[in-house]
This record gives structure tokens, C-alpha cells and sequence, in this order.
């Protein structure tokens, strides 16, 4: 998977990353954390294989953007110490950062737990 990694703090306050077409920023401070990055990288992946078309599809239509999420969410959970944490931060994150419209409990089941 090809992709341009850059470390930097210039991205929207709540985020540790962030993925655009092939460009994926990381803060400094997550510099190390695998799960973090492969879960931008899944994005980069879904940005490849629709040709770019994912990126409109993430923001005109909250079920796509939700695929894309939990899709790359499961991904970084693979990497999580602790995973039923992980999931519980990550259904939080879901139900409050994303404009889905879903509960917390709807994404825990989304991201299956």
C-alpha cells in the first residue's frame, strides 16, 4: 500500500491521526503506536480501491462514513493491550465525533461487542 506518513500536530484537536487520499499525519506522540497507523492506512486502502471515490462518499452519506470507521477501527483494535477498552473509547469516538447520529451502545455493536 503506498502511502506518504508525516508526523505533525496539525490536524483537527481530537484526533491522533488523520488520512487524506494517500497522506496520513500522526502526532508526534503516537509516533509508536501501530494501531493508530493502520488504521489510517485502511482509509488510504479505501481511498485506493474506490479511486478516490471514498472521499466524497465519507461526506456525503453518515452510512458510508460509519462502514469506513468501524472498518478501520476494528483494524486498530488488532493492536489494542487491552481490547474491550479500546472498544468501549472507540464506540465513544463513534457516537461523538463523526456526525453518525448513533448511540453509544449502537457502536459498540457496530464494532462488535
Amino acid at each position: 500500500m503506498i502511502y506518504s506518513l508525516r508526523l505533525t500536530d496539525s490536524m483537527p484537536g481530537w484526533k491522533a491521526g488523520y488520512s487524506r487520499a494517500w497522506f496520513v499525519r500522526i502526532r508526534p506522540a503516537y509516533k509508536n503506536d501501530k494501531g493508530l497507523l493502520f488504521h489510517e492506512i485502511e482509509h488510504v486502502r479505501h481511498w485506493w480501491y474506490s479511486l478516490g471515490f471514498s472521499s466524497i462518499l465519507y461526506l456525503i452519506s453518515k452510512r458510508f462514513r460509519l462502514w469506513a470507521e468501524v472498518k478501520c477501527y476494528k483494524v486498530q483494535l488488532e493492536y489494542a493491550a487491552d481490547r474491550n477498552l479500546a472498544r468501549r473509547s472507540f464506540a465513544l469516538r463513534l457516537a461523538t465525533h463523526y456526525n453518525l447520529g448513533i448511540t453509544v451502545g449502537e457502536a459498540l455493536i457496530a464494532l462488535g461487542g
